[in-house]
């Protein structure tokens, strides 16, 4: 029965850390969707691309973090050591900066 139950909770964790951000990867879609929209109404200019940055700023993290979490499968709660919560920030950054960039 234990087996059972503690099979039933993994499957519970890895569930939920699928769906972990997954709020933000939604929000990118919806902005770079909306950014996508007004260039098909013609709306241009400073608001489409500030939408359309904005997407990809949020994609940027987004990605950030699923590499992170995939590279060194590690959760980071308030009593992770330092060297790890830069890591991920530098990665985030690097992510972030990287799609904003066009790169």
């Amino acid at each position: 029965m234990h087996e059972t139950d503690n099979e039933i909770e993994n499957e519970t964790e890895n569930t939920r850390d699928k769906l972990r951000m997954i709020e933000w990867l939604l929000v990118a879609a919806l902005l770079l969707g909306s950014a996508g929209l007004m260039l098909l109404l013609g709306i241009r200019g400073p608001y489409q691309t500030l939408v359309w940055k904005l997407g990809l700023v949020t994609l940027g993290g987004f990605v950030g973090y699923r590499l992170d979490r995939a590279a060194y499968r590690d959760r980071i709660t308030l009593n992770s050591p330092p060297p790890i919560m830069i890591r991920r920030a530098i990665i985030m950054a690097a992510c972030i900066g990287g799609l904003a960039l066009g790169v």
